[in-house]
């Protein structure tokens, strides 16, 4: 009897063609079924921990196309229409949760992302642009008071014009027309 099981898994929101298999030992635990899943998906899972993936135990064909197209939807979406069980113990062992052996051409896996993690994920990325738009605008606030030293800045110019006198006095419309 094989040591190891191989599981077909699915990240939620991906078509099928994104599928890929997992080879494990079956009395690995769960937490090292997320590791081996994040390691084979290093580049999808760069901004999070493998402890923060969410598991599906499921069991969809295949060929069942109509159901993949539901997998972008919520939890509730995979727990009712796909009858998907979520594998919440991370101390479990894998031959607990699936047996000895999985059907083959079936997805027995859908991967999602912790929700707090991509919040924060999202918030870090907020974040990272806050920070990258400040200083940008603290930069133009800079180049603007730089000018404005100069006597460049529009605010500056236009505060000279309006304290210019708008007539000028009779004794200077005389001394330019003189010079002619």
């Amino acid at each position: 009897m094989s040591k190891n099981i191989t599981l077909s898994c699915l990240i939620q929101g991906t078509s099928l063609d994104k599928y890929f298999k997992i080879t494990i030992d079956k009395n690995s635990d769960i937490s090292d079924l997320k590791e081996t899943i994040w390691n084979k998906n290093k580049n999808t899972f760069s901004s999070i921990d493998a402890n923060s993936l969410i598991l599906w135990k499921v069991r969809i064909p295949i060929s069942d196309k109509e159901k993949f197209k539901q997998l972008n939807f919520n939890e509730s979406t995979i727990e009712g229409d796909l009858s998907g069980t979520k594998i919440d113990d991370a101390t479990d062992e894998v031959k607990d949760v699936f047996c000895d052996s999985p059907i083959g051409k079936h997805i027995h896996i859908i991967i999602g992302q912790s929700i707090t993690e991509n919040s924060t994920t999202t918030t870090h990325a907020l974040n990272q642009e806050t920070q990258s738009l400040a200083q940008q605008t603290g930069a133009m606030y800079s180049k603007e008071e730089s000018n404005e030293r100069n006597g460049r800045s529009l605010f500056s110019v236009n505060k000279k014009l309006s304290y210019a006198p708008t007539t000028l006095p009779s004794s200077q419309i005389f001394s330019l027309n003189e010079k002619k």
